[in-house]
């Protein structure tokens, strides 16, 4: 069989065709970047109107890109009515059917809203957490801040935090996707996962809340010390964990997401394993009165107004 033949001309037709073929392709896709760009800018602005229109916009879009700006905006905002619209538009988005009393989903399309009960903790575990440390958890929130436990297995997909080139998972965006999954927030969610995890701008991170609010985020992989080489330590992972969790959760009883200063308060900012090792397992007196007042207020169900 002999290969075919094109004459000069049949050529350049291929390849005008062809040509038209990739910019019939690529500006719309470009046309699309640019109009994200657009919309993460309105994200950013000061006023709430906006927002939320580039929101339902971007809620609109058949994108990841898209979705993971809705994310990110969930778990980054102080304005509670953003926060209200970028969740209600992702249950929305995900299936969800609404009537007058609470949404709920479709059986079998998406998982269950968690509504989190008044005063209550509710552990959710994603992946092979050791017995161990659900054991040293359970323990600590019993004991520090004595309130109901419910524990269940994580039915969330995080697909949309992950980083392929990193081999790691965004929180922020985990964050994002746990508030969206939210009913009603009278008490405290703590994810507690398996998978590798960082926050923007840093290498890795352990651990994320948010302040004032009702989530935090707990990653255990590298507070294994076989993360780093080391010989197994049980001791030495589950007070690691320890620590992480009674920062994290004193986060969520404060009003802003800064860290202590104060070296002598588990709140202390840390920077490497070597910090979270150092850091004590309290809250120093001022932290410690806020937390314990905030604690109490959560349980008999006043609303949380972080001062401005």
């Amino acid at each position: 069989m002999t290969a075919p033949s094109f004459s000069k001309t049949g050529l350049v037709c291929i390849l005008l065709a062809a040509l038209a073929l990739a910019l019939t392709i690529a500006l719309p896709a470009q046309a699309q970047a640019r109009r994200l760009r657009d919309l993460e800018a309105a994200l950013n602005g000061p006023k709430p109107v906006p927002v939320m229109d580039a929101l339902g916009e971007l809620a609109g879009m058949d994108d990841p890109a898209a979705r993971r700006l809705v994310l990110r905006a969930l778990a980054t905002s102080r304005d509670p009515a953003v926060v209200d619209c970028a969740r209600d538009l992702l249950l929305l988005r995900n299936g969800m059917m609404a009537n007058s009393a609470r949404p709920h989903y479709e059986t079998g399309k998406v998982p269950p809203i968690l509504d989190l009960a008044r005063g209550e903790m509710v552990f959710v575990f994603d992946g092979p957490i050791p017995e161990r440390v659900k054991e040293t958890l359970r323990r600590e929130a019993a004991s520090r801040f004595a309130m109901p436990i419910r524990e269940m297995v994580c039915p969330w997909d995080f697909s949309a935090a992950s980083v392929p080139l990193r081999s790691q998972y965004d929180m922020e965006l985990m964050l994002g996707a746990v508030i969206s999954h939210l009913g009603t927030t009278q008490g405290r969610c703590v994810l507690v996962t398996d998978r590798d995890t960082y926050y923007p701008g840093r290498n890795w991170d352990t651990g994320v809340s948010t302040a004032f609010g009702p989530v935090s985020i707990l990653s255990v992989r590298r507070l294994d010390p076989v993360f780093f080489g080391g010989r197994p330590n049980d001791s030495t992972l589950c007070e690691r964990v320890r620590k992480v969790f009674i920062h994290e959760l004193g986060h969520t009883y404060l009003p802003t997401n800064r860290h202590c200063p104060n070296w002598d308060c588990v709140v202390h900012a840390t920077q490497s394993m070597a910090d979270i090792d150092r850091l004590t397992d309290h809250y120093c007196e001022p932290c410690g009165a806020i937390i314990a007042r905030t604690v109490r207020d959560v349980a008999e169900g006043f609303p949380l107004e972080p001062p401005h």
